[in-house]
């Protein structure tokens, strides 16, 4: 079986895309400028998560999730992370130790999210198994709860970090729908043979 088409089209996906990697940038120089430090480390480490990736993304081939990038690519690809997830985990300690829970819970959250993300992208598992729905019960759980905060920033009147919220969400959207075209139900071996 092929894998799923795009719910939208490739052009439109990759001008949404960019249109919201343009405005996360935007925030990107607003919190290198007028933040406090935990916060410049934080938004650094997610958007060095997020090159990642987008990078790791674009070198997966459909259906086998095989990579097509080559080894110094996925050796700067591993660099990526390993400075993105020890910027964002420097940043969610700090949260906690100043007990700031909102943001604490926030960053806490999207480690999760991108633990699972990495299972999808190294491990995906057969379509339709029960650790594939495993995952993806937790993912829609992990969004769930982001959503939640993302509200609450915007109940609390914290409008910079609510519109932030959003286009981290819109973000991950992206990087979940490319994930979603590319998984093809992989016939399990009582299928070929019965």
């Amino acid at each position: 079986m092929a894998a799923a088409k795009p719910i939208i089209g490739e052009q439109r996906m990759t001008r949404f895309k960019w249109l919201v990697y343009s405005l996360l940038f935007c925030n990107l120089i607003y919190y290198l400028s007028g933040s406090t430090i935990r916060e410049a480390v934080d938004y650094s480490g997610w958007v060095l998560l997020l090159i990642a990736f987008e990078w790791q993304e674009r070198g997966l081939v459909a259906g086998d999730r095989s990579s097509s990038l080559g080894l110094g690519q996925q050796r700067l690809v591993l660099g990526l992370q390993l400075a993105g997830y020890t910027l964002a985990t420097f940043a969610c300690g700090a949260y906690f130790q100043a007990g700031d829970w909102l943001d604490f819970a926030n960053a806490l959250l999207w480690l999760l999210v991108c633990a699972v993300l990495v299972f999808d992208l190294y491990w995906p598992g057969h379509y339709g198994s029960r650790g594939w729905r495993l995952r993806n019960a937790s993912k829609i759980l992990l969004y769930a709860g982001l959503i939640g905060i993302a509200i609450s920033f915007g109940l609390t009147a914290d409008w910079m970090d609510f519109y932030d919220a959003i286009l981290w969400l819109l973000c991950f959207f992206v990087i979940e729908l490319k994930l979603f075209t590319l998984e093809a139900p992989i016939p399990q071996q009582s299928d070929i043979s019965g």
